[in-house]
């Protein structure tokens, strides 16, 4: 069954959005919202393109939409970007975001690069809430550092991420990214907390052993929200194949 989507667009870039309703579609799998729709829900109901989390839950019910595509402008580094984000209504929750440089010059290949990012994550909005499995991930560790053990934690945090995130049921909040007192703000902003309250906590530590390529030990742990049983995971691999690793 297709995925009903809906484009809400607060950035004031009024060329960038029929652009990305043309390739959406024609994407297979997915049945966009009319932006005529959008704008009588909008209107007769007095919500905004911009509101929290919760004024854009309500939009999504109202339209029956299975998920948002947000976009807004932002300033970073005293440059004015494009920021995206795709809201999962079921279980309420952004599963998907990225800033985009704004080339004027090239809306078209601006709006391909944008569906191109968050089309892996399309099959996360027929998820149900109840169906959803919250994952928090931690850093996977190494001892021992080095440029060449840092690059490793790298790489391996990314691959990893991205083989949980293809699971259709694991939503992941790569807190890895975020110290302590940012992530318990950022998810105070977002109006998520309750969600990742009920969340799996995973992290790991990583043992090599030789020169680089080296071979690589992964031992990972799952925190269980409710009973907080720890489940182990440990796995062996080498440093030049870790994609089959993760």
């Amino acid at each position: 069954e297709p995925v009903r989507i809906a484009i809400l667009n607060a950035s004031s870039s009024d060329e960038l959005e029929p652009l990305l309703a043309a390739i959406l579609s024609k994407t297979e799998g997915i049945a966009l919202v009319e932006r005529t729709e959008v704008e009588r829900v909008l209107r007769e109901h007095a919500l905004s393109k911009a509101g929290d989390l919760k004024e854009q839950l309500s939009i999504a019910s109202l339209l029956h939409a299975d998920g948002l595509l947000i976009l807004s402008k932002e300033t970073v580094n005293q440059s004015e970007v494009l920021a995206a984000r795709l809201t999962a209504a079921g279980p309420g929750v952004v599963i998907g975001s990225g800033l985009f440089a704004m080339r004027k010059e090239e809306p078209d290949s601006l709006a391909r690069d944008m569906v191109s990012r968050f089309t892996p994550l399309l099959r996360k909005l027929n998820v149900k809430r109840e169906e959803a499995i919250p994952i928090s991930l931690l850093r996977l560790r190494c001892p021992v550092k080095s440029a060449e053990t840092e690059t490793l934690e790298n790489q391996l945090a990314f691959l990893f991420t991205n083989r949980l995130i293809a699971q259709p049921e694991f939503f992941v909040l790569e807190r890895w990214r975020l110290g302590d007192a940012a992530f318990e703000k950022a998810l105070a902003q977002s109006g998520e907390g309750g969600f990742w309250t009920g969340a799996y906590l995973v992290d790991g530590e990583i043992e090599i052993s030789g020169s680089f390529p080296c071979k690589v030990n992964v031992k990972a742990f799952a925190r269980s929200p409710e009973d907080k049983e720890v489940k182990k995971i440990e796995m062996q691999g080498e440093s030049d194949k870790l994609p089959e690793l993760a």
